[in-house]
């Protein structure tokens, strides 16, 4: 019995109980359910208007542009890391013409600054938590300065 639970507590550790594989969700009843872009998209829409806080990663402390994908996909009961950076190296690369609403969209700012990260809404739109002085808000993908600085979609689900 003792060796079970030891194997148990072994395999928790290397697969990281009580995390949700990235594209499930549990939603209220209990039972597991996959997670549709556009849920994604209407929370995140739902969070237009709240202020840019760099580390921030809540509707009441306002968001940075990683701390609205986390806190958006959080709600779904998907996973995120918590940096840009390492956003953007997560899940599988879609090309710009293969986007799906809830998508995340990755931009690479400057070298100083890095990666900018956003959620893809459709139609050619991302909401994104732009910078210090902004708030939320959805744009067009095709404004020059982010069509410039494109560099991939990322699929979770």
């Amino acid at each position: 019995m003792l060796l079970l639970a030891a194997v148990f507590v072994v395999l928790c550790l290397v697969q990281g109980c009580g995390k949700r594989l990235i594209g499930s969700s549990m939603p209220e009843g209990g039972k597991p359910g996959r997670v549709s872009g556009e849920s994604l998209v209407a929370t995140a829409r739902a969070q237009i208007g709240i202020k840019y806080k760099s580390g921030g990663a809540t509707p009441k402390s306002g968001f940075d542009c990683s701390g609205l994908l986390v806190w958006t996909y959080r709600q779904h009961g998907v996973t995120l890391p918590r940096t840009a950076k390492e956003q953007a190296s997560w899940g599988r690369r879609v090309a710009k013409n293969q986007l799906r609403p809830g998508d995340i969209v990755v931009f690479r700012i400057s070298l100083r600054q890095g990666y900018h990260t956003g959620i893809y809404s459709g139609g050619g739109r991302f909401i994104h938590s732009p910078r210090a002085g902004s708030r939320v808000r959805e744009e067009s993908l095709s404004v020059d300065y982010w069509k410039k600085r494109f560099v991939s979609g990322r699929r979770l689900i």
